[in-house]
């Protein structure tokens, strides 16, 4: 009986720390899920809109561009594509990496930055540059180019600002969206910048426009400049999603 009274109060047992185990364990979860979403509010918010429209170059605002570029030096300009949610400063660092997890007020955030390839020249003189930014949702960042994909998105949405803190002054020029490519990320053809000779760069706009997904009939010359926003997508394994654009004045 002594036995069967000890068995059943380590049964008892056992089954309180159990309980307690599996309290705790639900507890740590609900902690965690709390604070990722706490995280995820606040990567968000870092790259919203809303975060640099104050700072926009033809703003009305109490803060200007140059008060960004105080904030951080490696501010070049600006981009704005029409009737999407990308409206946000460009930087380029001495590298492609810092920007894939620092702002453009150079403060850490898994959402990045819209950043310029390193080898690329800051006032985007080179005949094809590449600018780069995180596919995100909630239309942040350059999570909005996935719209290009609807042939009816990219007939309506041709046009962009770029605008560029040049040495001989400030400039602000048009970008006239021409190809909407969905290649891999590995594409060294296409991700090649700043190419040299007119046979090459002949070469370069007759592979975007053999291979991408929707053209529009623009006049574009080894002698123009273009520019290639590029993004991630989930299509293909290390997809990415380029949307091109003629630079004009």
């Amino acid at each position: 009986m002594r036995q069967r009274k000890l068995g059943l109060v380590l049964v008892k047992t056992v089954s309180s720390i159990t309980n307690y185990v599996v309290l705790a364990v639900l507890l740590l979860c609900l902690v965690f899920g709390f604070y990722a979403l706490l995280d995820s509010s606040m990567v968000y918010e870092k790259t919203s809109t809303r975060e640099y429209e104050t700072y926009r170059p033809d703003a009305d605002n109490a803060l200007t561009f140059e008060d960004l570029k105080a904030i951080n030096s490696d501010t070049i300009g600006w981009i704005n594509v029409y009737g999407t949610n990308v409206d946000y400063p460009i930087v380029q660092g001495e590298d492609n990496d810092k920007y894939i997890d620092h702002t453009a007020k150079n403060t850490y955030s898994s959402a990045g930055a819209i950043f310029l390839d390193y080898r690329n020249k800051p006032d985007l003189s080179d005949f094809n540059s590449i600018i780069y930014g995180h596919h995100m949702a909630e239309h942040a960042m350059f999570g909005d180019l996935d719209q290009f994909q609807n042939s009816t998105f990219f007939d309506e949405h041709e046009y962009g600002s770029l605008y560029l803190d040049r040495r001989e002054g400030q400039k602000e020029y048009g970008m006239t969206f021409f190809a909407f490519l969905e290649t891999e990320g590995s594409n060294s053809e296409l991700f090649s910048p700043g190419l040299e000779g007119t046979e090459a760069r002949e070469n370069y706009l007759n592979y975007i426009q053999d291979h991408a997904m929707y053209w529009r009939n623009v006049s574009v010359t080894p002698e123009d400049r273009i520019v290639l926003l590029y993004t991630c997508t989930e299509n293909l394994t290390n997809g990415r999603h380029v949307l091109v654009a003629k630079v004009t004045n």
